[in-house]
């Protein structure tokens, strides 16, 4: 595991572009474009956002620790400055940076290949090994780009921040221009790219104890950054987590809802059976009414009919008695002493019923009568 962290080194950082003369910046031994700012009072500048900015404002009059990665000599750095915002120039520190990576910067440098004599290289004091890693007044992110200012300044002085062959930083001033008696404005070859990148050689002994420091600050440094994106993928966690909380939060709600529709449901189907069993119950007894209705109506006719029948019987009574009286006289009986009332004599003839209600109802029919027929079969037997 401590093998794999010795690998891992520090990629990005805040390029310091130029330095302000008598600046806080000035007196700390920054070096230009060579100078990455990686660290500020144990924050790591992984992004490039506000918070080195108001690190610096919230320390302005204070001691800040600064981890500088300078990519010349590969070498990892600490320095103190006191950031003052009254220094009498711009901004607290005096500086200009950009956020850039590492191998970008080393690469976007040109190589000093060859030198003309008398050209305006050659009197500004570039040598061949030296490389123009910029320009105060640009940031020149490719080789186009640089080739346009300086064609946009013949004839002018511009000044040239040179990392020489020396493992020095010195800034330069120089004239383009395309009289002076040889090829380019500037007289010089230059190579741009990959292998043309900054080459650092130092002796044996420096360079061992370099690396052993460069070994240590760089595994502080990979211990600042594990612990950085550890946290970073704890909030990760943590809003994964708050995600999953939503979720289940939704889930429920939607659980609710379809309880609530369930219940809706059954209270709509009880209604319904409600309304269906009311409507059953209202037919229900609308028939039995009308039954009940019928029944009674049935039993008014039939009472009529038995009204009808008592009404009739006194008459019936009379045509009987007077048939019998016919028959006394037919039969030499003329003597008998007869009311002028009915024979109590009567035969009782039982009615039909109907529903228990005429069950004491009777037909009266004269005794005489009956005996009258049995006489006449008894004179047909002798006969």
């Amino acid at each position: 595991m401590g093998n794999e962290n010795n690998k891992k080194k520090i990629t990005t950082g805040y390029q310091v572009l130029t330095i302000a003369e008598n600046s806080p910046a000035s007196k700390i031994g920054l070096v230009p474009f060579l100078d990455f700012i990686v660290v500020a009072n144990g924050t790591p500048l992984y992004q490039d956002d506000d918070t080195f900015t108001k690190i610096i404002s919230e320390n302005d009059g204070s001691t800040l620790e600064l981890s500088v990665y300078n990519i010349g000599s590969l070498d990892l750095r600490d320095i103190k400055i006191t950031p003052n915002s009254n220094w009498g120039g711009s901004g607290s520190i005096g500086i200009t940076i950009r956020y850039g990576n590492f191998e970008t910067v080393r690469e976007s440098v040109f190589e000093v290949l060859e030198v003309s004599e008398n050209s305006p290289s050659q009197l500004a004091g570039i040598q061949v090994g030296d490389f123009i890693v910029g320009l105060p007044n640009l940031n020149f992110g490719n080789e186009t780009a640089f080739f346009d200012y300086i064609r946009s300044k013949i004839d002018q002085e511009i000044q040239m921040y040179i990392f020489t062959k020396e493992n020095k930083m010195k800034e330069v001033t120089i004239t383009p221009n395309l009289s002076w008696g040889g090829e380019g404005c500037l007289g010089c070859d230059l190579g741009y790219g990959i292998l043309h990148r900054i080459k650092y050689e130092i002796d044996g002994s420096k360079k061992k104890d370099l690396q052993t420091n460069k070994i240590k600050e760089t595994n502080e440094s990979i211990n600042i950054l594990k612990n950085q994106k550890e946290n970073e993928n704890k909030k990760e966690e943590e809003k994964e987590k708050e995600k999953e909380k939503e979720k289940e939060k939704e889930k429920e709600k939607e659980k609710e809802k379809d309880k609530d529709n369930e219940k809706e449901n059954e209270n709509e189907k009880e209604n319904e059976n409600e309304k269906d069993n009311e409507n059953n119950k209202e037919k229900y007894n609308q028939t039995e009414n009308e039954k009940t209705k019928e029944n009674i109506q049935e039993n008014l006719t039939l009472e009529n009919e038995i009204n009808n029948q008592k009404k009739d019987q006194p008459k019936l009574e009379n045509d009987i008695y007077n048939l019998n009286n016919l028959q006394s006289k037919e039969n030499g009986n003329e003597n008998q002493n007869l009311d002028n009332k009915p024979n109590n004599n009567f035969v009782p003839i039982q009615f039909e019923t109907v529903n228990n209600q005429f069950k004491d109802e009777t037909m009266i029919v004269p005794q005489n009568n009956l005996n009258t027929n049995n006489t006449e079969k008894k004179k047909s037997k002798t006969d």
